[in-house]
């Protein structure tokens, strides 16, 4: 039976996304800037809402309630990465405490220093709350297709303050 609704080679376009998530298994990134600090929760539209110090009552007061217990609001980073997955300028936000953790250590430690000076590697195994992080320092690789001031150059373009406003951080 010949299949002649799709082309044999079709793959479905992937969506442009300039956030880092990670997959199953290794991502490699390079931390480009030292990292936005803050606190997020989400509102009843199901859209984040970030502040730049604990939330008082009045700001809780526009997040939606958990199934269960007071409202979660979780510390998180967010920085630029260069992927070399993806080959591109993309920010990345961490909540996870494992990560956060572990990249602070690394930054206070002697061995390796900050972050800005090698790639890490972060390994994703399980899913939903048995899901796990190792983070794996990894002597610094050439970027792909980018010198780096052309990197430079478009992380200028970047501005993570506008997290606290909802507005794009890449316009």
């Amino acid at each position: 039976m010949s299949n002649d609704f799709l082309p044999a080679d079709y793959e479905a376009p992937k969506s442009e996304n300039n956030y880092l998530k990670f997959e199953q298994g290794d991502t490699k990134f390079r931390i480009l800037a030292s990292p936005v600090l803050g606190f997020e929760g989400w509102s009843n539209e199901d859209k984040p809402v970030r502040f730049e110090k604990m939330p008082d009552e009045a700001q809780l007061a526009i997040l939606r309630a958990p199934k269960y217990g007071t409202k979660k609001v979780k510390h998180f980073w967010a920085m630029p990465v260069y992927c070399y997955k993806e080959s591109k300028l993309m920010v990345l936000q961490l909540t996870q405490v494992t990560i956060i953790e572990g990249l602070t250590k690394l930054a206070k430690s002697e061995e390796w220093g900050s972050p800005l000076n090698y790639d890490v590697t972060i390994n994703k195994t399980g899913e939903k709350t048995d899901t796990t992080y190792t983070i794996i320092p990894v002597p610094p690789k050439t970027f792909e297709g980018f010198t780096a001031e052309e990197l430079i150059a478009e992380l200028s373009g970047v501005d993570l303050q506008k997290l606290f406003t909802g507005e794009d951080v890449f316009s």
